[in-house]
Parts: structure tokens; sequence; C-alpha cells
């Protein structure tokens, strides 16, 4: 019996043992496991980070590469920009040479027929004074498209220099407008000029703003084909406002975008004009250096009115 108890005791002991034995053994290997898992964690999370940056480097590249092309794509669209205004401006030199040689020969023509007419005949004094009157005439015309040519030149290279003074525009307005009496008289025109009582004091290069003045007459008595023709000035708080309109046949409206370009009716090759496409040109330059602006109004059939706006007090400095 006793030794049935020590041999059942020693059998409990022996299952404990075991027990034991196997926790420590299932222990081990669990820490184990968990040394290894938490290791393929670490790499796992490693080769997470390598992959993510190594995508972000990818994506980057991928971004640089698309940049390089996005600037070699504007590179390449600026040139052809470039390359297209070279033609432009080429073709412009081209036909501005083209007609401007035209426009020197067209007054040199009669001025030599006459010449040799004064030369190789026995003329009449009322024959002689004819011939001379048309040479002056188309020297007059030949020293304004050399002034005029030299005018552009000046104002391309910014060394048109602007002298201001204090001036009565009123009365420079009365006075340009009256140098076209009898010329409006010639072409059956009616005249109206319209400027306050009051004067009007700005301070602008009195010759300058002259010209632009005579120029916008001018070119409606010559191109309106009008029957009347008004010249106004007004006055508002800050600036002043000189207009010339007309009730001729009008300006189309993608001609009135290119009308203040240079050498416009050169490059048009208008054969019944006579103008070499620098007079509106011009203007523009001297107002947009007195720090105004210049703009055309119009409808074919229905007239056209060109006006100009100038600051009528001291600028400190032009533009």
């Amino acid at each position: 019996m006793f030794d049935f108890y020590v041999a059942n005791r020693n059998s409990k002991v022996f299952i404990q043992l075991s027990r034991i034995y196997w926790q420590l053994q299932l222990k081990g290997h669990a820490t184990n496991l968990e040394r290894a898992v938490n290791k393929r964690t670490k790499e796992l999370i490693k080769s997470k980070s390598e992959y993510k940056k190594k995508a972000s480097e990818a994506d980057k590249a991928s971004q640089a590469t698309l940049n390089i092309l996005e600037d070699v794509e504007e590179a390449r669209q600026k040139i052809k920009t470039s390359n297209k205004k070279l033609k432009e401006l080429d073709k412009l030199k081209t036909d501005f040479l083209s007609f401007v040689s035209h426009e020197l020969r067209t007054p040199v023509t009669p001025i030599r027929s006459q010449l040799q007419r004064l030369l190789s005949k026995s003329l009449s004094k009322t024959e002689r004074q004819r011939s001379l009157q048309m040479v002056l005439r188309n020297t007059d015309r030949l020293d304004r498209l050399i002034n005029d040519i030299l005018e552009i030149s000046r104002i391309k290279s910014k060394r048109l220099k602007i002298h201001q003074r204090k001036t009565d525009i009123s009365s420079l307005v009365k006075q340009a407008s009256h140098t076209f009496d009898s010329l409006a008289k010639e072409n059956n025109l009616k005249l109206i000029v319209t400027v306050p009582k009051r004067n009007i004091i700005a301070y602008v290069d009195t010759d300058r703003i002259k010209e632009v003045i005579v120029n916008l007459i001018d070119n409606a008595i010559k191109h309106s084909q009008a029957k009347k023709i008004e010249i106004s000035l007004k006055k508002t708080s800050n600036e002043l406002i000189f207009c010339v309109q007309d009730d001729g046949k009008g300006i189309s409206q993608d001609e009135q975008k290119k009308i203040f370009k240079t050498f416009y009716v050169g490059i048009e090759k208008r054969p019944s004009s006579k103008s070499a496409g620098l007079g509106l040109a011009i203007c523009k330059s001297i107002v947009q250096l007195h720090g105004g602006r210049i703009f055309v109004k119009s409808e074919t059939n229905k007239g056209s009115i060109f006006c100009f706006l100038l600051p009528t007090k001291k600028q400190k400095k032009y533009k």
C-alpha cells in the first residue's frame, strides 16, 4: 500500500515536472517565436520604409522628368513664337523698304520730270510757275516722309524727348484748325471747331501736341471721305480730351486694331493712299510719352472719331 502511494506520488511529481518542462519549452519557443516575429516585423517595417523612400524618389524623378519635358515644350513654344515674330519682323522690314523706296521715288519722279522740262524747253512764265509749284509740293512731301521716318527711328530707339511747358491748348487747337480752312474748302468740307471759351491750360510739349492735332485733322480731311468734320476740346477735373469726328466711310473693326501700328498703310500697299503709315504711330507715341492715351471709335459707313486724352497737371517725369 505504501509502495503504491509512493509510486503514485512519484507519478504525480513526474507529471508536474513534465508539465513544468513542457511549459518551459513552450515558453522558450514562444520567446523565440516572438523574437523572430519582432525581427521580421522590423525587417518588414524597414523594407516598407525603403520602399516608400524609393517610391518617393521615383515620384520625384518622374516629376522632375515631367518638369523637364514641360520646360522643353515651353522653350520650344518660345522658340516657335520668336521665330514667328522674327519672320514677321523680316517681312515688315522687307515690306517697309519696298514701300519707302516706292514712296521716295513717287515725289522724286515728278521733281525730275519738271526739272528736265524747265531745263529743256523755253516755257512761259505761267508754265514755269506751275512746274516750280509742282516741284515744291513734291519736295515738301519728300521732306515730310523723311522727317516721319526719322521721328519713328527716334521713338523706336527711345531718343524722342518731350519738353513740357505751360500751354494754352484752346488756342493751339484753334490755330491748328484754321490752317485747314482752305483745304476743307477745296474738299467741300464743313469744318466745325468747338472749344470752351475759358482757356484750357496744360503742361505739354507744344510742338509735339500740335503735330498730333494737325495729323488727326489732316487724316480726317484726306481719308474719311466725309462732308462734315467736328473738332472739339473738353476738360475734366484732371485731363483734357481732344476729338476729331467725321461722318465719312468709317473704319472696320479689324482695321481699328491695326491703325496705330507703324507702317500699317505701307504694309497694306493701298495704292490710293499717300501716307507711309507713320502718322498715327507717331501720334500714339507722342501721346503716350505725355502720359496720355489715344483711341478710335468707328463703324463702317457711320463715320469715325479719333480722340486723345492728356493730363493737365505738370508731370514730374514723362514715361
